[in-house]
């Protein structure tokens, strides 16, 4: 199909006729268009809206790695805006951007139900400090009874993570699995 307006606007299409629909111009006046550009018109107007809501609130940061750039936009911002339009369209609240990235960041935080504060046993205290490198030592000690010594410093990794109550190197993994923890 062809159709005038400022230019030449080529379509093609298995779904439309050449039907056309009377509308009004911005000046008020009446035309006849084809449906086909009328649906079109109506699509390619929630998904400017769509680009511009996500343009205020990209995650996106300057890197070298163009796949890290795609992901963000892709998984995290365009569906987050499509769960933010469906939320907005049947509850009828009108929630920002914003607020809702954190409504969603509280609801997956609280989900995860992750012990956050180690509780203290006695007179130590148990928590997660930064320090040199140095081999987590429960994973270390599982390694030793699975293939000996020498296996053990081959494939366990090193933390940069101390539980000064302990004096030992734990990842965070073993740190709550060794822990007595309180949830918040």
């Amino acid at each position: 199909m062809k159709w005038k307006d400022k230019r030449d606007v080529l379509m093609l299409s298995t779904k439309y006729k050449d039907n056309l629909i009377e509308t009004t111009n911005k000046r008020g006046q009446k035309l006849f268009k084809p449906k086909m550009i009328m649906d079109y018109n109506k699509a390619k107007g929630f998904v400017d809206i769509s680009d511009l809501r996500s343009s205020y609130h990209s995650p996106l940061r300057r890197s070298l790695k163009w796949y890290r750039k795609v992901a963000f936009e892709i998984l995290l911002n365009t569906s987050l805006l499509n769960a933010l339009t469906l939320f907005n369209t049947v509850t009828g609240n009108k929630m920002g951007v914003v607020e809702f990235r954190e409504n969603i960041i509280q609801v997956l935080l609280m989900k995860a139900n992750i012990p956050m504060i180690p509780k203290s046993t006695g007179g130590e205290i148990h928590k997660i400090v930064n320090s040199k490198r140095g081999r987590c030592s429960n994973c270390y000690f599982e390694m030793v009874q699975q293939g000996g010594r020498e296996h053990a410093q081959k494939v366990t990794r090193k933390v940069s993570t101390k539980c000064p109550g302990c004096s030992k190197y734990l990842c965070l993994e073993c740190f709550f699995k060794l822990h007595s923890t309180k949830k918040i």
